[in-house]
């Protein structure tokens, strides 16, 4: 593949195989990200190595629960509308309805069969100002054996992360620790983001969690080459190495981040 070819299934299919042929061994992961700095597609590619393990995830519900109606509608207009997903009308017509139905939405995340009803309800949560129960249900479904409900119950946690929710106490880093050796992007992409979140305190706990659990991925994924994709693991990288806040805040922004990943290889990797 060459920078700017247009990506297809059949393309994806040509990089399964290929790498099948190369390695022995099927890619772990393969998806598009959206979008670059210039508005252009990322191809992911997830190799099965010592950094990918699978999702430690529960039993997926079979239950027949569906959204209220108004609910799935509104969710699907925000999915469609990701520009006015933070502004305008629609998060306001969203929260009022997640919190008029939100026990029917809590039931449908907990035991609907759909993943794509699973998803909508994670979605919904997030614009609901979710109550204690709601808010561990969202924790519980960042490990749903269906990546786009952990994707999504991860966005709804950020949002409380980022509105200063007092709930948010209660998120257990392990869980997204553990995401970042997941083979999707997005498990890794959110994780990344919510443990930015809660290591803003430099918690000693967390860091030594990373640190034992989750060092070389943040490695790998701190030298990604969009900045976008790449700065939350040079922030965390930065942390654990015990920078000032500042410098690991510029020094995260560098094109290539190089200088950052210079100090954070010295202080957490002896010997190199």
């Amino acid at each position: 593949m060459k920078p700017g070819q247009v990506v297809s299934d059949k393309t994806l299919d040509l990089v399964d195989s290929g790498i099948l042929k190369a390695l022995g061994k099927e890619p772990a992961g393969v998806s598009l990200i959206c979008c670059d700095s210039k508005g252009q597609a990322t191809l992911y590619v997830g190799l099965p190595g010592i950094n990918i393990t699978p999702v430690a995830s529960y039993a997926a519900p079979v239950e027949q629960v569906l959204l209220p109606p108004a609910v799935r509608e509104l969710v699907t207009e925000v999915e469609a509308s990701p520009e006015d997903a933070s502004s305008g009308a629609l998060p306001g017509k969203l929260r009022e309805l997640a919190l008029q139905n939100g026990g029917e939405i809590l039931e449908v995340l907990r035991r609907a069969g759909s993943v794509s009803e699973r998803t909508m309800a994670a979605t919904a949560l997030g614009y609901a100002n979710p109550t204690q129960e709601q808010f561990a249900a969202l924790i519980r479904a960042c490990s749903d054996p269906a990546a786009s409900v952990r994707n999504a119950a991860g966005g709804a946690i950020l949002l409380g992360l980022r509105a200063g929710e007092p709930l948010a106490r209660q998120v257990d880093a392990g869980i997204f620790v553990a995401l970042l050796q997941s083979s999707d992007w997005s498990d890794r992409n959110r994780a990344g983001s919510i443990l930015v979140f809660l290591t803003s305190g430099r918690d000693p706990k967390i860091v030594a969690l990373l640190r034992e659990r989750a060092l070389a991925s943040l490695f790998e994924m701190a030298a990604w080459k969009e900045q976008a994709h790449a700065l939350s693991f040079r922030i965390l990288l930065g942390r654990m190495a015990l920078m000032p806040e500042e410098e690991v805040q510029r020094l995260a922004q560098e094109p290539g981040g190089l200088q950052l990943l210079r100090i954070a290889s010295r202080a957490l990797l002896p010997g190199r």
